[in-house]
């Protein structure tokens, strides 16, 4: 009797351990939505880290005003690509009036730079501002503080930005240490300005305690110097100047 017990348990598991190993097979033949998607997702990826490794240069963008997203690349190699350029420049348009200007590609060297000086290499950057008419900027001047009168997004060659899980004061200094251009900061409204202009940086509304950190010595004059008016008459006199010279804009 106890002989027939053990037969019929023995049974019961190996038929247990074929139910199992069918469902198994099932799964890998049929794979739910979910595994679909999560194996998509990982393909994705895994594509996107070999083309970042590769001589393309890649941009992930998203305009916080339109909630439009652009994944692309734009240049190969030393070779822009124009299809490419041009999609962006579209993205970047003037969004309260819908003029699109050309954009000088050495800002997207700067931000593609940029994502991998902060350890995320072809991570998504979040615009602020792109480009903007003179009649937008004029409005904007009109209403809003720390608008330059010659914004360098006038011409296209001006770009304001954060990046998601990012400190923007630690994409301030990782975009200064890059020295290609001007670098501010707005630490109230949480982005930073970049641009192909000459080099230079600026600080809007900063604390009292704020200083600047050490740049190369082919950068602004001010080198070592607060970079808000808090130390006397020629701190106050550099930061003024290079606020009214520069792209200084929201």
């Amino acid at each position: 009797m106890l002989a027939l017990n053990s037969l019929e348990t023995d049974k019961m598991q190996t038929s247990k351990r074929i139910s199992c190993g069918l469902w198994v097979v099932v799964a890998m033949l049929f794979p739910t939505p979910s595994v679909r998607a999560s194996a998509q997702l990982r393909e994705v990826s895994s594509q996107r880290t070999s083309s970042l490794d590769s001589h393309d240069h890649l941009l992930l963008l998203y305009n916080t005003h339109t909630g439009e997203r652009i994944d692309i690349v734009y240049r190969r190699g030393d070779a822009y690509i124009p299809d490419a350029l041009a999609k962006l420049d579209f993205f970047l348009r003037d969004h309260r009036t819908g003029d699109v200007r050309h954009f000088d590609p050495r800002l997207y060297d700067i931000l593609s730079d940029l994502t991998a000086s902060v350890g995320r290499p072809g991570g998504e950057i979040y615009i602020v501002c792109g480009y903007r008419t003179s009649s937008t900027n004029e409005s904007l001047r009109a209403h809003t503080a720390g608008v330059a009168k010659n914004s360098l997004h006038i011409q296209a060659e001006a770009i304001d930005l954060r990046m998601p899980g990012i400190d923007t004061l630690k994409l301030r200094k990782a975009a200064l240490a890059l020295a290609r251009g001007g670098v501010g900061y707005y630490p109230h409204s949480d982005f930073i300005h970049l641009d192909v202009g000459r080099v230079r940086q600026w600080c809007f509304d900063c604390p009292a305690n704020f200083s600047s950190t050490p740049r190369p010595a082919s950068s602004h004059p001010s080198v070592g110097k607060p970079v808000c008016p808090t130390q006397g008459f020629i701190a106050e006199l550099f930061t003024r100047m290079a606020n009214r010279l520069g792209p200084n804009v929201l």
